[in-house]
């Protein structure tokens, strides 16, 4: 299983959906998704740990379905990755954790991109009020939770996705000593 962490906007998933388009055995597991699938997630916090729970039943299935799994997933804490590892451990898998990086600047412009982009379609992003503080905020986070995950990948994302899918693809394989997926 590989977790994409980074912060909101830097593009985890769309290397994520990148990732599965190569390798016909990944499966992604998109939170934020399972979370907006959920009646009324807007108003109820409780659909945070709900999706979460859902997700992990979902990579355990996948997994002992003998699947790769890839979930790209802003985690400021160490507590859920403590989970998706768990999670990966009993299904027989191992958890790669990948963290993707970028210039402050360019991460706050990327998410005001995608907002535009999503326009008028829900996704928890709708909830940042002021972008470059919470950009601030999450590359604070990381920099804990990587001192915390010290196997955590480090992985530049300051080009576009294929340069980064490169990226990733050569760092995973460095790792195991076989493409994966």
């Amino acid at each position: 299983m590989i977790l994409v962490n980074g912060p909101p906007g830097i593009g985890k998933s769309a290397l994520a959906h990148r990732w599965v388009s190569d390798h016909p055995h990944a499966r992604l597991v998109e939170i934020d998704e399972i979370r907006t699938s959920l009646d009324r997630w807007q108003e109820d916090e409780t659909t945070k740990l709900t999706a979460r729970h859902l997700a992990l039943d979902l990579i355990d299935h996948h997994l002992r379905a003998d699947q790769d799994v890839i979930v790209p997933q802003y985690l400021g804490r160490t507590d859920f990755i403590e989970d998706l590892e768990h999670t990966a451990r009993t299904a027989g898998g191992d958890l790669v954790e990948v963290l993707l990086t970028a210039d402050e600047d360019d991460v706050v412009a990327r998410f005001e991109a995608r907002r535009e982009h999503l326009a008028g379609a829900p996704h928890p992003a709708d909830e940042v009020v002021d972008v470059p503080a919470a950009v601030a905020e999450a590359g604070a986070r990381l920099d804990h939770v990587r001192q915390r995950r010290r196997a955590t990948i480090v992985v530049p994302a300051d080009h576009d996705v294929e340069t980064t899918l490169a990226a990733l693809s050569t760092a995973l394989d460095g790792l195991t000593g076989r493409p994966l997926g």
